[in-house]
């Protein structure tokens, strides 16, 4: 999602440039087509932060996991990250109060760094900036295409239904890197 673009300016979590005018862009298209419209960026910003507690809990894990990395090797920890977006799923579906959303979210600790080292792993070291790029877009992708899903399942179906399809897809997905995750051949 778009509330997640930010940077730390004089200790200060700022959005991109463009963020505004994305989300602005989503609204009148939205409104337009008559779609459903939740905008992450005020939400997350209304939940007291939750952006910036996500990007404080990724902090000392991504110090910690190289090291963690090269003792397990990169297609474990991508199994461990598909593990911890079900859960995290799971959880968001379940929470019962702000605190169990924020412990939910608090898995993206784990998420987040398993990227960002599978791109410094497996793509040359000049393109790894486009890698990461890559990585960031198709996720923005995915949740443009769950939004739009999101909104037909909301008409039909009780929000815990539809965070709960999300998270057996979510399973679906992980089961994937799960017996797919291999190392990649160098040669």
């Amino acid at each position: 999602s778009l509330s997640d673009r930010a940077t730390l300016r004089e200790g200060e979590i700022h959005p991109l440039n463009g963020v505004a005018r994305v989300l602005r862009i989503q609204h009148r298209l939205a409104q337009r087509y008559g779609l459903l419209f939740w905008n992450t960026h005020e939400a997350m910003a209304s939940l007291g932060g939750i952006n910036a507690f996500m990007a404080l809990t990724e902090v000392p894990v991504m110090f910690l996991y190289d090291r963690m990395a090269r003792r397990i090797g990169c297609p474990a920890t991508i199994r461990i990250a598909a593990a911890a977006f079900v859960a995290k799923a799971l959880g968001i579906a379940l929470a019962g109060s702000v605190p169990a959303l924020y412990a939910a979210h608090a898995l993206q600790a784990v998420i987040t760094p398993a990227m960002v080292r599978y791109v410094n792993l497996y793509i040359s070291s000049k393109d790894s900036a486009k890698g990461q790029s890559i990585s960031y877009n198709m996720t923005t992708l995915g949740s443009i295409f769950a939004s739009c899903l999101g909104g037909v399942m909301f008409d039909s179906m009780s929000v815990r239904a539809a965070l709960l399809t999300g998270t057996a897809v979510a399973a679906v997905g992980a089961a994937v890197c799960l017996v797919f995750a291999r190392p990649a051949d160098r040669s």
